[in-house]
């Protein structure tokens, strides 16, 4: 883990592993508290800086927070995650990383704020098709599901289980 670039002959920067070229990203910033935004790749699902490498004659894809996490810090610990203590996926700054199992993983991203959310209930659910008041309607009726059904224009199995509670609980 020299550091160094390697010249190829063409404008592509070649490294002598992924952990040299992070420490080659990291040399040229200033401030060891600020995060680190990776500036090259970033996966256009989850935001995290991307580099790719040469492991066992195959091109692999690596995440730049876990690469610098080995680089400055030593191996990850087998099963575990390298989480974010900034909760900025392209950060690679090693002091703001640290590791943890799943477990801890998923509270970190709760207690960001960042966990699934809670689905809209009734109405305000996106493929609700009835109102809370038809619903309190379907429930009170002695109307048979059939009829219904024509009324409302839902399924017999879904006016089932409005009738039941197994739906429309909230109400």
């Amino acid at each position: 883990m020299c550091g160094n670039d390697f010249a190829t002959g063409s404008s592509i920067k070649v490294h002598c592993s992924p952990e040299c070229r992070i420490k080659g990203a990291a040399a040229a910033l200033s401030d060891a508290s600020a995060c680190w935004e990776w500036e090259g790749s970033r996966n256009p699902q989850t935001g995290y800086g991307q580099l790719s490498g040469w492991e066992g004659g195959k091109r692999k894809l690596y995440t730049a927070h876990r690469v610098s996490f080995r680089a400055f810090n030593g191996p990850i610990p087998a099963g575990m995650s390298v989480l974010h203590r900034c909760d900025n996926h392209p950060c690679f700054n090693p002091a703001h990383l640290f590791t943890g199992n799943q477990s801890a993983n998923m509270r970190d991203m709760v207690n960001k704020g960042r966990g699934v959310h809670k689905t809209a209930e009734g109405s305000a659910h996106h493929a609700a098709k009835i109102t809370e008041a038809d619903a309190m309607d379907i429930r009170g009726s002695s109307e048979t599901l059939r009829a219904l059904s024509g009324r409302y224009g839902i399924s017999l199995s879904a006016l089932s289980s409005i009738r039941t509670g197994k739906t429309w609980k909230h109400i």
